[in-house]
């Protein structure tokens, strides 16, 4: 495995990263950056990695909004669609999109995802989208946090991202402890179509199948232990899934060992196969210290969390939160995920 850390100035918290494979090996990263979560000063960062050279900006600066869980993709119209979340509370988010006619060069202004829509956010909150046959499907999650209830649901576009189509995933809450499942991942199966494995408040990453991406029976809870933080789920060849994850439960739970398990079952069972980080030895586990609307308060110390990943040639190339003071950027031979 090689690593490579992106580190942000003195005093920045970054956090929720997200990558893009570029033609010729390069990539695109993005997170968020700023004194902390929710601060009105946090902002969208970009970073362009291609022909030996490293380009930083930050998107829209200035906004007195907090900016939130970018998501990079390849647009229907060819160019870099970046997705991002905008809101002083998470159950008022609203999604914008910036595009990049030139893989990351430039950015134009961004517009909003589905335009008045006010119901905590809409689009990806954590994958890019992924193709349906001739549908985009967009994972993502809602946050009530004054009961509080959190839910998933996936968008569909039929018409490359014009328009949006809401589908709520059904979870038994009253059987479910704490809030619920939130940022789900949606890939391939092989005993059926989709395959959907969400983060959740229950100690256990939750699951559901369909053969109908409109059409989706109740998460569940599988054995996968999971600390209410963010997964990062991909398909590998041969129809095998790769999860990583912090290997914890708990809802808030430790944030401090980072880990891949693999599935040969379509996320049924589970078995580790990889750490990517084994925590700071005595120190810190990364657990946040309080939970809100506004973000969670943590200083980031011991903390490897909120993966990102995708398939780049033989190599699952991953990016993480380290310690809330840099991006890092693991590249894993798949080979070593049998």
């Amino acid at each position: 495995m090689t690593r490579r850390l992106f580190p942000a100035s003195p005093g920045v918290q970054v956090h929720a990263s997200t990558l893009l494979p570029l033609p010729g090996r390069g990539v695109l990263v993005s997170w968020f950056a700023g004194p902390h979560e929710g601060h009105p000063d946090t902002a969208i960062r970009v970073l362009r990695r291609a022909d030996g050279q490293d380009i930083i900006v930050d998107l829209f600066p200035g906004d007195a909004q907090p900016h939130w869980n970018p998501v990079l993709t390849w647009g229907p119209d060819g160019a870099v669609w970046l997705f991002f979340k905008r809101g002083h509370r998470i159950d008022e988010w609203t999604t914008w999109v910036a595009v990049s006619p030139d893989e990351g060069r430039t950015w134009r202004e961004p517009f909003e995802l589905v335009p008045g829509d006010r119901s905590g956010g809409r689009g990806p909150v954590r994958q890019a989208p992924v193709h349906v046959g001739s549908t985009w499907l967009a994972a993502g999650s809602v946050e009530e946090w004054t009961t509080p209830r959190w839910d998933c649901f996936v968008d569909l576009s039929t018409d490359d991202g014009d328009s949006w189509r809401q589908v709520r995933i059904p979870l038994d809450h009253a059987a479910t402890e704490g809030a619920g499942c939130i940022q789900p991942w949606v890939v391939p199966g092989t005993e059926t179509a989709l395959v959907m494995l969400a983060r959740s408040t229950a100690g256990a990453v939750f699951r559901s199948v369909t053969d109908d991406p409109a059409v989706w029976p109740e998460l569940r809870p599988t054995a996968l232990p999971n600390n209410n933080s963010g997964i990062a789920v991909v398909d590998l060849p041969g129809g095998a899934l790769a999860c990583v994850h912090n290997d914890a439960a708990g809802d808030w739970g430790a944030r401090s060992r980072l880990v891949v398990s693999r599935s040969d079952d379509d996320g049924l069972t589970w078995r580790q196969v990889a750490v990517l980080e084994n925590g700071t030895p005595g120190g810190a586990d990364g657990a946040p210290t309080a939970a809100g609307a506004t973000g969670i308060v943590t200083t980031g110390d011991g903390e490897y969390s909120y993966p990102s990943a995708v398939l780049v040639d033989d190599e699952l190339w991953i990016t993480y939160s380290w310690q809330r003071r840099s991006i890092a950027l693991a590249r894993l031979p798949i080979d070593e995920l049998g």
